[in-house]
């Protein structure tokens, strides 16, 4: 999917000026980005039930999982901020998404209108990074159903006890380091 169709898919549901301004200055700047794998106004509910939104999500497969949030100072328009009421709703908001696996990246209103490039940097290295460790997470995946395959041969031949104990090691580290690399994950 291209800007132009996922812009007329979305462009209704988006919440903001300055969330259209994201996806023209930000999202289509870079080069790898799939349009299908964005999704605008995502509701997730949070640990008390209550219906929420999230701006935008990026979602590659169950591992790539971010969170994008545009924000404004004053998002009541009473020129003053945010109450502490709205403040701590705004950290729980935030404390759901993370507990459900997401990363979350949120910039100002004005640096996606006056600082595009900045905006785009800070996705671009999250977006490598999760990619990178969902392949990470995969090749470890793969290397442990390897060698318990080859585990499960060297149980078969009597004189391979000592090939089964470095495979059981093997697989016990690769387990640990998954576990490790799954860690900010639910």
């Amino acid at each position: 999917m291209n800007l132009e169709d996922w812009l007329a898919k979305n462009e209704k549901q988006l919440g903001s000026p300055y969330e259209k301004i994201f996806v023209i200055k930000v999202l289509a700047s870079i080069v790898d980005i799939d349009f299908a794998a964005i999704r605008p106004q995502f509701g997730f509910k949070d640990t008390d039930g209550k219906a929420r939104y999230c701006d935008f999500v990026l979602q590659e497969g169950k591992t790539v999982k971010i969170a994008i949030e545009i924000d404004g100072y004053d998002k009541r328009g009473s020129g003053s901020g945010m109450s502490r009421e709205d403040f701590v709703d705004w950290q729980r908001r935030q404390a759901a998404l993370v507990s459900q696996g997401w990363r979350v990246l949120r910039f100002a209103n004005t640096d996606v209108r006056d600082h595009p490039e900045l905006c785009r940097q800070h996705l671009e290295l999250l977006l490598r990074g999760e990619r990178e460790n969902s392949t990470h997470m995969n090749g470890l995946k793969e290397t442990i159903r390897q060698l318990i395959e080859q585990l499960t041969k060297a149980e078969h031949e009597s004189d391979a006890r000592v090939e089964k104990n470095i495979l059981t090691e093997q697989v016990r580290v690769l387990q640990h380091q998954l576990e490790l690399a799954q860690g900010n994950r639910p």
